[in-house]
């Protein structure tokens, strides 16, 4: 479940602790570790979407969790982009 923290008008998502666990953080601000190529994205709006390799916008994602598979995404809370 999305979590979010309001700052005076802006209001942003923040990971889960089960995001957290399953997860890996991105090597940098594009990329994850090789072993963790699934790139998950936590949005107020939209939620927590994963993007796969295969995924058109995938070089475009900045990521804000990794994971090692889609199926570890899923039981994170996060889905497929629409």
């Amino acid at each position: 479940m999305n979590k979010t923290t309001t700052t005076g008008a802006t209001s942003k998502a923040t990971l889960s602790a089960e995001a957290k666990k399953l997860g890996v953080l991105p090597t940098n601000e594009t990329t994850c570790p090789k072993n963790a190529p699934v790139k998950g994205k936590t949005t107020v709006k939209r939620g927590n979407i994963y993007h796969v390799p295969k995924s058109p916008d995938y070089e475009k994602v900045k990521p804000d969790i990794c994971f090692t598979d889609v199926a570890t995404a899923t039981k994170a809370g996060f889905r497929a982009p629409k």
